[in-house]
């Protein structure tokens, strides 16, 4: 009795534990007695049925689980936002504190009870139990899109994601050539110090810790299996499995667009390397550009880019983001050349404005090379720069604009339009085309915006009700090639980047946003083997990120 009180004086507890109890039935393979059926044909033919809407029950209230916590979850964060304006701060994180130690205590409580069930279960029906943390570890982070089943080995390390190192033996020549080059400069003394303790290191047993080679053998499984595509998705670099031909299919459908790409051939392809060290050598001849220049240009002429697709889970028809793996074009080495926060903060609302924010449709594939050439040359005449390097940075820049060439299934292709995403090139036009169209549309409506802060293709705007449908018509006017969208605030919230902007009567808050239908990112595994630092920099800097994007005391406790 004590306990179905506790359940409801806490659904949330209740939710999450019945989430897990019912997780941890269907990873083990067991239907629950309320959720089985009575097969009334009693044959081979029904009881697959039968097995198959069990299963598909079981999955229907896990959903029914998730939902409910996600209802709950946002109806708390609302609770806590408006508790924040009436009671003190300090007050405020004690009961935080108290509520969530208290949600815990209920939590187990439940857990323990649903174990006891599920293992009287287990004795009487006869069935095994799986591990607890393995299927929450997979629904976590990876995501089968693919026909194949993938077998718990493949899932486990998948769910580590495709930045967990699996460790290996030391190439112990290798390291000694390394130490050598290093220790040249050294004295006669310190090196034979260094060599001493080099050698006594090798000397040591190497063993390789439990379960490489199985992950190793899993590991090349996956790599052979010809039928599937693991990709990392466009947000939050989680696990995506695809089939090879679904995968194919989109990116020849993204190939397709003629207005953006073009079919070559191989011999087209070669003849643009030539063109593009004849018009190097043109400029290094003129004496505008140096020899030294001329062959760190030309030094990566050897390679192709390749197109790749990282497909947007977040989307309904997943669709493909197309990434040109720039860095070996031989244009690459060519084209490598928090203050919104305190800013918004620190603002009033008034009522008669609104929140909205502008988005440019795929603009790193709708700038035209006339646009983006014509932008670099005014922005640079503008900063008053030699009228030479002007022209030399122009020429450069239609040159490495010329040599969106890349490869894909052994095919050859040509970028007709806008910059590659993947070149270093890109994102510089993109900011000087945008704001070239910033100062544009600030001189238009100087009188309607009261801010327009712009990060590359995004823009977030305050400006008076009933002008921003005017905005947008206008930035559209600008080129027939660029497209903009608009979202307007809801309930006084919008999300900009990773920032959701919350309006108050007197003040504008900001904390981290997330992306709705996401699963939740895949950072670095923690048992990866890859160098401690980088895994001391992603904790320094999702805590930095707490303290940048948060700006109420309770939206810090939350995010922590």
């Amino acid at each position: 009795m004590e306990i179905e009180e506790q359940n409801d004086a806490n659904p949330l507890s209740k939710w999450r534990s019945h989430l897990q109890f019912n997780r941890l039935c269907e990873s083990s393979g067991f239907i629950p007695p309320s959720l089985r059926l009575k097969d009334p044909v009693s044959n081979p033919f029904s009881a697959v049925l039968i097995k198959k809407t069990h299963k598909q029950l079981l999955r229907a209230r896990i959903n029914g689980c998730l939902s409910n916590i996600r209802f709950l979850c946002k109806s708390i964060k609302g609770l806590l936002y408006l508790t924040a304006q009436y009671i003190p701060e300090a007050e405020l994180i004690e009961l935080i504190t108290r509520t969530t130690a208290d949600i815990k205590i209920r939590e187990q409580t439940i857990r323990n009870r649903h174990d006891k069930k599920l293992s009287f279960w287990a004795y009487k029906y006869s069935f095994p139990l799986s591990p607890k943390n393995e299927k929450k570890e997979v629904a976590a982070n990876v995501v089968n899109l693919s026909s194949r089943s993938l077998t718990p080995s493949e899932n486990k390390l998948l769910a580590k994601g495709l930045k967990y190192r699996i460790p290996s033996k030391p190439d112990i020549p290798k390291i000694i050539s390394s130490i050598e080059a290093t220790i040249k400069s050294y004295n006669h003394q310190d090196k034979c110090s260094i060599r001493n303790a080099v050698s006594q290191a090798f000397q040591k047993p190497f063993t390789l810790p439990p379960n490489t080679h199985l992950d190793l053998k899993t590991l090349n499984r996956l790599k052979n299996a010809k039928s599937i595509v693991i990709s990392r998705s466009d947000k939050g670099s989680n696990t995506v499995v695809m089939d090879k031909d679904s995968y194919h299919s989109k990116m020849l459908l993204l190939l397709q667009d003629a207005s953006n790409f073009s079919p070559i051939s191989n011999q087209d392809s070669v003849t643009a390397v030539k063109d593009f060290k004849i018009s190097l050598n043109k400029l290094e001849k003129s004496k505008h550009i140096t020899i030294e220049d001329f062959r760190s240009f030309t030094s990566n002429l050897c390679g192709n880019a390749y197109i790749y697709g990282l497909p947007k889970i977040h989307k309904l028809s997943i669709p493909l983001r197309p990434i040109i793996s720039y860095h070996l074009s031989p244009a690459y080495p060519l084209a490598n050349t928090p203050s919104f926060i305190n800013e918004i903060t620190t603002l009033h609302p008034t009522p008669d404005y609104i929140m909205c924010s502008f988005d440019v449709t795929s603009m790193y594939l709708s700038l035209p090379h006339i646009l983006i050439t014509d932008s670099i040359h005014q922005f640079l005449t503008s900063i008053n720069i030699d009228p030479q390097i002007v022209t030399t940075i122009t020429q450069l820049s239609e040159i490495c604009l010329k040599m969106n060439i890349f490869t894909y299934n052994r095919e050859h292709f040509k970028q007709t339009k806008g910059s590659p995403m993947g070149s270093p090139l890109s994102s510089i036009a993109a900011e000087i085309v945008m704001t070239k169209i910033d100062a544009w549309i600030n001189q238009i409506h100087a009188s309607s915006i009261s801010i327009w802060r712009c990060y590359i293709d995004d823009v977030f705007c305050i400006c008076k009700i009933s002008q921003e449908g005017t905005i947008l018509k206008d930035l559209n006017n600008y080129h027939p090639d660029i497209s903009f969208t608009l979202e307007q605030e809801h309930k006084n919230v919008i999300p900009f980047l990773d920032t959701l902007i919350i309006r108050t009567p007197n003040s504008f808050n900001t904390t981290v946003y997330y992306k709705k239908n996401s699963p939740p990112p895949n950072y670095t595994h923690f048992n990866s083997y890859c160098p401690i630092v980088h895994k001391i920099n992603i904790v320094k800097t999702l805590t930095k990120r707490i303290h940048t994007h948060c700006s109420l005391p309770i939206f810090k406790t939350i995010e922590k």
